[in-house]
């Protein structure tokens, strides 16, 4: 009986550390990081010069072109709500080219994964005021995903 308790007070104590762990606070890639990884991957800015921003609210804007024709957008918006209407509206357009394969929403973190039929991976990362923007070969999205922590 004893083993019992003490089984059902650690398996209580492991459920509760999983699940806080499941909702620690991820933090928004830096425009440096996201830059270094784009170089690293042998992507080519493709920001312009002027440093025009592609929609309201935009505060900073870094587009890159990959060598197998994707992309990768990095954008930092006015406040958080404002990030979370493009992510939103991304998502929207992507989910119309591509089957979902992973989606997660929260308060301050979103991330949805859609893989399209020509074989291609199309992902949108919301953090807090941060939105990422990735479109590319299956393999190129994971090693982006990788580089950049997810």
């Amino acid at each position: 009986m004893h083993f019992l308790k003490r089984a059902a007070l650690f398996s209580v104590f492991l459920m509760l550390v999983l699940s806080l762990s499941a909702c620690s606070s991820r933090t928004a890639v830096t425009e440096d990081a996201f830059t270094a990884a784009m170089d690293k991957l042998g992507f080519t800015d493709q920001t312009p010069e002027d440093g025009s921003a592609s929609s309201a609210g935009v505060v900073t804007m870094r587009l890159y072109s990959s060598p197998t024709d994707g992309g990768a957008v990095y954008y930092v918006y006015e406040d958080s709500v404002t990030a979370h209407q493009s992510y939103a509206d991304i998502v929207s357009s992507i989910s119309q080219q591509g089957k979902k394969v992973k989606q997660v929403d929260s308060a301050t973190y979103n991330f949805a994964q859609f893989e399209s039929s020509s074989g291609g991976t199309y992902c949108a990362i919301r953090t807090d005021s941060t939105l990422l923007y990735l479109a590319d070969s299956t393999e190129t999205v994971k090693e982006l995903l990788t580089e950049l922590g997810y």
